[in-house]
């Protein structure tokens, strides 16, 4: 029995059933030979018995879109012709039929195939030649952008070689969102070797000149080495560019018409012998507001990307005269631009296209153009190093944390888990019934007399407090009367650390709150000792002051007089 329901095929068709319909879905297996141990079926033929062994069969029962001719009607015949054509319809009936399927149909998995699509544009970085000799010299790579590339060939060779294979590989895979990528890859110069005098010949000129000889030679090499990284990572971005913009167009799903039109799986059933056994209602597709949910996200976040919205008095133009006739937008071989005569000479310094004019009583203009792509060499280097699918893992981060999420929600929704218990089981509970339950259950119930301080919770902890919970997740409950009136599971983020981890962890925060309170004890004695030191010595400064002014007011008298100093040895002989 197929219940009445609508269905959308993977050709947009529509499968309608008004009431329910009885679908013998034996006697169609009979008819395709399905069964084991049966013929094709004949109804002309009589029924044969069945052996006694009895082996249990699963198929797929479908609904697919029918047309059926309707109305019959003899078509007007002119008097020439000898006779009546047959009946022919006149309207043709949209319907449904069922059908038994074997095995079942198979399914486009939009994730899998765009991580084909990103898979392909990040092959530059993964296979070919341009991929192997970035590999092969990723030393030399950062050497030249960390601006260590002394004068050498081998410099001037490697770039001459990616860039070959860059171009080669773009005239097989041109990019189809830069139509000047190849003409920006051949216009980058890369710089000349710089000539240096012979010492000898600088020191004809004297010590200054031979000094300044040197310094010129020390800047030619280091600007050398600059120009080189330049022109390097000039190479790199464009190709990272290329890469770049190709993950954001696949972003963008394609809504490709289906190669074979498929039936719709309404569910499974299981067949013994001749007899159906079971019904499921699964595997099914079902269609929902939400269908390309996921894919909208991707596209809308990721894709976007690829755009930004800026005034037009900051567009930044580039001057066509860098670009090859053909290439410059609305023009044509022969023609020129603002500030270009057609003989080839700048008019002026304006640059094309020329600015925009805004009136003053309309605020700014603003257009949508396509956004820069964020590029710094030695960190594409360094990811390149650590991985040469970097880009690729980078790209898919989001198909992965779908993928994961899909997987968590479909485990915290799984209520057939005997485990688990939805924490709205003890509304309207006494709370010494609610309590006792809890304990059999090894639930932590926390029962609290107060409101919860959060009334409106944030979108993701409305998820957490209403997802089915086990023993690992705390239930707070909210009770007056005696009666629990609200229950939330544990809405808060928890720390996401091992419980061994982190009973040592409170372990080690006692100690030093200990430490701490033993140190603080410390500093309070020393604070005591501190206190008293200062009085001393604010008591020993008076006492210096007071002895000061006493020795200042006292008589001069008071002083011992002073006598000459006899030498060692008188007239007379006599000591002294």
């Amino acid at each position: 029995m197929v219940d009445e329901g609508y269905a959308l095929d993977d050709c947009g068709n529509d499968l309608v059933v008004c009431q329910p319909l009885r679908f013998d879905v034996i006697g169609k297996l009979r008819e395709k030979g399905y069964l084991v141990g049966e013929a094709a079926y004949d109804p002309c033929k009589p029924k044969e018995e069945q052996d006694d062994c009895k082996i249990r069969q699963c198929f797929y029962v479908t609904i697919c879109y029918d047309e059926e001719p309707r109305e019959f009607t003899t078509p007007f015949v002119a008097g020439c012709r000898p006779s009546l054509t047959e009946c022919e319809p006149t309207r043709i009936r949209e319907g449904v039929q069922f059908d038994v399927l074997n095995e079942l149909p198979k399914e486009i998995d939009w994730m899998e195939e765009l991580r084909c699509r990103i898979k392909h544009c990040t092959k530059l970085f993964t296979e070919g030649q341009f991929a192997k000799t970035l590999h092969d010299n990723l030393d030399d790579l950062n050497t030249i952008i960390g601006g260590k590339a002394g004068p050498g060939r081998k410099w001037w060779e490697l770039f001459c070689t990616l860039r070959g294979f860059l171009l080669l590989y773009l005239s097989k895979h041109p990019d189809k969102y830069n139509c000047t990528l190849t003409h920006e890859i051949q216009k980058i110069t890369f710089p000349q070797e710089p000539s240096y005098e012979t010492d000898s010949t600088a020191s004809r000129y004297g010590d200054d000149t031979e000094t300044q000889y040197r310094e010129g030679r020390t800047n030619r090499g280091e600007n050398y080495s600059a120009e080189v990284s330049a022109a390097f990572c000039r190479l790199l971005e464009l190709a990272h560019q290329h890469v770049v913009s190709c993950i954001r167009g696949e972003m963008i799903f394609p809504c490709k018409e289906p190669c074979k039109p498929a039936c719709v799986v309404l569910g499974t059933i299981e067949v013994i012998g001749d007899k159906v056994t079971h019904v499921c209602n699964c595997p099914r597709s079902y269609v929902w507001s939400f269908g390309s949910f996921w894919e909208d996200v991707i596209a809308t976040f990721i894709g976007g990307l690829a755009c930004e919205e800026i005034p037009v008095s900051k567009i930044q133009h580039d001057d066509p005269r860098d670009y090859p006739a053909s290439t410059v937008p609305g023009q044509t071989p022969g023609t020129h631009w603002p500030g270009h005569n057609p003989a080839g000479t700048p008019t002026t310094g304006e640059r094309w296209p020329g600015p925009v004019d805004i009136d003053d009583k309309y605020d700014e203009l603003k257009r949508i153009c396509c956004g820069e792509t964020k590029f710094k060499c030695l960190d594409f280097l360094n990811n390149l190093t650590t991985n040469q699918r970097a880009t690729y893992d980078s790209s898919t981060a989001a198909l992965q944390m779908v993928a994961e999420l899909k997987q968590s929600l479909s485990y915290a929704l799984d209520f057939t888990r005997p485990d688990v218990i939805s924490p709205s089981a003890f509304k309207g509970m006494k709370t010494t019934d609610a309590g006792k339950r809890a304990d059999d259950l090894n639930v932590r119930l926390h029962i609290q007399d107060q409101p919860f301080s959060e009334p409106i919770l944030e979108p993701l902890q409305v998820f957490r407090s209403n997802t089915l919970s086990g023993t690992e997740r705390d239930i707070y409950a909210y009770q007056t009367g005696g009666q629990i009136v609200d229950v939330r599971a544990e809405w808060r983020e928890p720390a996401l650390i091992d419980p061994a981890d982190r009973a040592k962890l409170d372990e080690d925060i006692a100690r030093a709150q200990a430490q701490a309170d033993a140190a603080m004890k410390e500093v309070e004695i020393l604070k005591r000792h501190l206190t008293e030191t200062q009085g001393l010595m604010k008591r020993y400064a008076e006492f210096r002051q007071n002895v000061d002014e006493a020795a200042k007011e006292g008589p001069a008298a008071s002083k011992r007089r002073s006598r000459p100093r006899r030498s060692g040895k008188q007239e007379g002989g006599e000591n002294g």
